[in-house]
Parts: structure tokens; sequence; C-alpha cells
């Protein structure tokens, strides 16, 4: 009887850890993925208003292509991956 307690204990112990890296886990990823989606929303606009003199312009060329996405790495600092 005793070491079926013990046994329990000791499964919700392991049970206990392993949701607890997995709660961390998430949370890194989430708040890495934030960053990232925070500076691809400033970079993409500060470069969509550089561009709105040249697209009003009289000879402009149509539609810009102003902006890449880099690449998202949820390992790296901030998410943003170096190409």
């Amino acid at each position: 009887m005793r070491s079926c307690l013990i046994n329990n204990h000791a499964q919700s112990a392991i049970e206990f850890s392993l949701a607890f890296i997995l709660v961390i886990l998430f949370l890194i990823l989430t708040g890495n993925l934030f960053v990232w989606l925070n500076h691809n929303l400033v970079q993409r606009q500060s470069k969509y208003e550089a561009t709105r003199v040249q697209a009003a312009s009289p000879s402009s060329p149509g539609k810009l292509d102003f902006y890449k996405t880099p690449e998202l790495n949820v390992f790296a600092p901030g998410g943003i991956g170096e190409k």
C-alpha cells in the first residue's frame, strides 16, 4: 500500500514537471513570435511610408515591392533569423 502511494506521488511530480516545462517553452515561443510580428510591422510600415512620395509621382511603376519579410526563427533572440 505504501509503495503504491509513493509511486503515485512520483508520477504526479514527473507529470507536473513536464507540464511546467511545456508551459514555459510555449510562453518563450509565443514571446518570440510577438517580438517578430512587432518588428515586422514596424519595419514594413517605415518602408511603406518611404515609398509614398515615389508612388504619388506621375512616373510611378505601379505596384512597388518595397519589403521582404524576415525569416522567423523562434529560437533566436527576438525571433528574427539572420540571412
